[in-house]
């Protein structure tokens, strides 16, 4: 018997590392994916028109939909449409939400459980405000039904955890599911993400669907972006104006985001990759504000000043301290506090010393007393 947010399980805790051939488990590891969808969910409907139609065509144990009628206010949902290929599942749903005595009914709203094939479950239903891409691996069998019924300003929510692909472990791998060249040294984790948000952006460009990440990060073992869906064809070409390669050089640690993948200075590329900003900084605002996660608050503290910081200077990508202190031969290693003040930086998510600046490699070099 395990419990998450007061809601009491009696299923399989996994042993050792997980897969895909294994019955369906509950992973504590994922409990902060869920608390973040409870926020973002609470963030769409406070600011929404109308009530919610909420998807979760890959639900497992269930957990997620149990939380979202826990913990989300009901008079902001439309109904909530839960479903998983397993099975049996609509009648362990069923028995669970029971079980924790939570109801699938309200007024003007209802919980509709089904068993089916994920898209066929998305393509046989009516829009969603919100829908959960949750999947073992990679999201890329689900993304074309998902984007084709998510509504304008609605949120996709997507979670990749197939990250060896996305880093260049798997070069080939990468290449055909995400149509683009991994980079395999420090930046690896943000350009990865950035590969992933450019993939789902090219699938919603054929639907004349802008998808704009609102909130993207990479934490354990996963990648997770919550999307935007915005309407119309000049939204779709300003943002596929926004994808561009990723030129570094090894030896003088610089960094560009650029139209063309060879430059004379720079020896490794990447991408091409989605270059803006990753986060809405009213959104991460709002999460800071209202989360009565304990565990997610330095999480979302380290996001929110990365949020600000892009507010201000756009896409951008980090820098490591301590890469920089390796390739240049610094002998004394400065606190991260002190340097970061001293070239005006913020911390990033990626790294236990990343941070970001508005300064250029040379001037945080100088930084450095070199």
């Amino acid at each position: 018997m395990v419990s998450e947010a007061g809601i009491s399980m009696d299923i399989v805790l996994p042993s050792g590392d997980v897969n895909r051939k294994m019955e369906v488990f509950y992973n504590p590891v994922m409990k902060s994916n869920r608390d973040i969808s409870v926020l973002v969910l609470r963030w769409l409907i406070s600011g929404f028109a109308r009530k919610v139609r909420v998807a979760l065509p890959l639900s497992g144990s269930g957990i997620r939909c149990l939380r979202f009628l826990k913990e989300v206010k009901k008079t902001g949902i439309a109904g909530i449409f839960v479903n998983d290929k397993r099975e049996g599942f609509v009648d362990s749903f069923n028995a669970l939400a029971s079980r924790n005595e939570i109801g699938l009914s309200w007024k003007n709203g209802e919980v509709e459980v089904s068993s089916k094939d994920a898209s066929e479950f998305l393509l046989g239903q009516e829009h969603f405000d919100y829908i959960e891409i949750d999947a073992f691996g990679s999201p890329n069998p689900f993304l074309a039904a998902a984007i084709a019924r998510i509504n304008r300003f609605g949120i996709l929510a997507v979670t990749a955890t197939d990250t060896a692909a996305l880093t260049g472990a798997y070069l080939g791998a990468c290449r055909r599911k995400y149509w683009g060249e991994p980079m395999h040294n420090y930046l690896m984790h943000e350009v990865g993400i950035r590969l992933l948000i450019r993939k789902v952006q090219l699938l919603g460009a054929q639907f004349d669907k802008a998808l704009v990440p609102v909130l993207s990060y990479h934490k354990e073992h996963y990648y997770r972006v919550f999307f935007k869906c915005v309407k119309g064809k000049t939204k779709v070409d300003a943002l596929l104006k926004e994808h561009k390669y990723v030129l570094f050089d090894k030896k003088s640690m610089e960094w560009k985001f650029s139209s063309v993948n060879n430059l004379e200075g720079f020896n490794m590329v990447g991408g091409p990759v989605y270059s803006g900003a990753l986060h809405d900084v009213s959104l991460v605002k709002y999460m800071r504000r209202v989360s009565k996660f304990e565990s997610e608050r330095r999480f979302l503290d380290f996001v929110f000043s990365e949020a600000k910081f892009e507010s201000l200077n756009g896409g951008s990508l980090f820098y490591d301290l301590h890469e920089l202190c390796s390739a240049f031969k610094v002998k004394q290693v400065p606190s991260f506090d002190s340097f970061l003040k001293l070239v005006s930086g913020v911390r990033v998510q990626f790294g236990k010393a990343g941070f970001k600046s508005g300064m250029s490699v040379g001037e945080i070099v100088e930084k450095l007393g070199l």
